[in-house]
């Protein structure tokens, strides 16, 4: 498998703009899976045609073509599990689920709560072309405001992420790009941007770089 290093598709990011701050809100009816690889040429159908590239959405409908040398990873959203099929090969995606119909997929179990997190990915990533120059409040101040509720997931969410950074391999930002999505969410600007700076050290992703623009966009001026 390829790094993380490719771009997020243009349509996705149109489509995914308007999405809420909450990771399982930019999870829509439909959305079954979302890419995280792609290495070589893949290509999804339905109602037109066209390149599947990471962060974009597998949806009710989609036939995916993988060609002959190429590599597709993706996270399902019921389960959080994750797939990897190697070209050629054929998925169907119908009912919420991501079949075979050519090839064979390669299945890990995983976690729903960081494929949802990791969901919110492109809206962030848009986020970046369209930031004005309008600020929020700075970390210490966002702290304050939040729920207990959102505390507790905010410490779950960095829990996970230890889990991740321990089982991911280098050179991959995978376990960055989860928790700066979460962090981003709850407009932990300053903390966000740390992580996001230490997965462009991992790996110079370009849906790290687009998120880490957005960020610091945000942060505030003193």
């Amino acid at each position: 498998m390829r790094d993380l290093c490719s771009a997020v598709h243009t349509l996705v990011l149109c489509a995914l703009l308007a999405g809420a701050t909450t990771a399982s809100a930019s999870v829509n009816p439909g959305d079954v899976a979302i890419t995280t690889e792609v290495a070589g040429a893949v290509v999804v159908k339905n109602n037109g045609s066209g390149p599947i590239e990471a962060w974009q959405k597998l949806r009710d409908g989609d036939r995916v073509t993988v060609e002959a040398g190429a590599t597709l990873v993706f996270r399902t959203f019921d389960d959080g599990a994750v797939h990897e099929v190697h070209g050629p090969a054929v998925l169907k995606v119908d009912g919420g689920v991501v079949a075979a119909a050519r090839g064979a997929l390669t299945s890990a179990s995983g976690d729903p709560e960081v494929a949802a997190a990791l969901a919110n990915i492109p809206v962030l990533v848009a986020r970046a072309a369209s930031s004005g120059a309008e600020t929020m409040r700075g970390d210490q101040d966002r702290i304050l405001t939040l729920s207990d509720d959102e505390r507790a997931a905010l410490d779950k969410a960095r829990a996970t992420y230890a889990r991740m950074r321990d089982e991911e391999a280098d050179p991959s930002a995978l376990p960055e790009l989860y928790l700066a999505s979460m962090l981003l969410q709850y407009d932990l600007f300053d903390e966000g941007i740390a992580v996001l700076e230490g997965a462009i050290e991992r790996c110079d992703c370009s849906a790290a770089r687009d998120m880490l623009t957005y960020a610091r966009s945000q942060r505030p001026t003193t």
